[in-house]
């Protein structure tokens, strides 16, 4: 007797991100969506799921980029080395520099962007 492999329900939604074609009420054993993060949002893992047997593999999320506003940089009494940039993707490098004065406390001035989070360094 063979047994019936089950489909799946529509995937599961992903936190800052979207399933890349229109999505449909019922998904067949070993059928794959394939999602995409939104803007500035870096994926981690892979961007595909597959529906086995009734449920879904695979697990991806989206990184959150690191957004600079010019109040934090001003309290801070920092400003951007080399750039204007106000967006930075998950894991990538911003290096400041004291808008006036000399840094402050144990931060780096060259810091990464972690999932949306960045410490920011200090100038007096």
């Amino acid at each position: 007797m063979c047994e019936e492999l089950l489909g799946c329900e529509p995937p599961p939604a992903l936190d800052h991100g979207d399933i890349k074609y229109t999505i449909k009420s019922q998904y067949n054993h070993n059928e794959m969506v394939e999602y995409m993060c939104q803007l500035y949002h870096t994926m981690e893992g892979e961007p595909n799921r597959i529906c086995i047997n009734g449920e879904w593999t695979g697990h991806m999320r989206c990184l959150k980029p690191c957004i600079l506003n010019e109040d934090d940089t001003r309290q801070h009494n920092i400003t951007l080395k080399l750039s204007d940039k106000k967006f930075f993707l998950h894991d990538e490098i911003m290096e400041f520099e004291c808008a006036h004065g000399v840094p402050v406390g144990d931060l780096a001035m060259r810091l990464r962007c972690n999932s949306g989070v960045v410490l920011l360094p200090t100038c007096q």
